[in-house]
């Protein structure tokens, strides 16, 4: 059987990297060997991914003033197994903007 879904993912981001912490999975049989992370842009296509043994992935090259999503699933002999819920949220990519406008008054 292919491993259970981790859960519990969480992810920040910062300067075009999102880390990715989520609970383990229930290998089920055959032993745990990787985790793999995608991250898929909000409104647009593309994903970036990340592949690990630990825990915590960094999903790397993401492209700024892009929300992404991001989810991780299991590998195992058996094959790969479900992926987990999306983050919460669409991760944020940067502050808003602060916009400023200069106002002139004329007599």
């Amino acid at each position: 059987m292919t491993p259970t879904r981790p859960t519990a993912v969480r992810v920040s981001r910062a300067a075009g990297t999102a880390t990715l912490r989520f609970r383990a999975a229930r290998a089920r049989g055959s032993r745990i060997r990787s985790y793999e992370a995608r991250c898929d842009a909000v409104g647009r296509r593309g994903f970036r991914r990340a592949f690990g043994r630990r825990t915590t992935l960094s999903v790397r090259g993401l492209a700024p003033g892009v929300g992404y999503r991001c989810r991780v699933r299991a590998r195992s002999r058996a094959g790969a197994g479900a992926w987990s819920a999306y983050s919460r949220s669409p991760t944020a990519s940067r502050a808003p903007a602060l916009e400023v406008r200069w106002v002139t008054r004329t007599a």
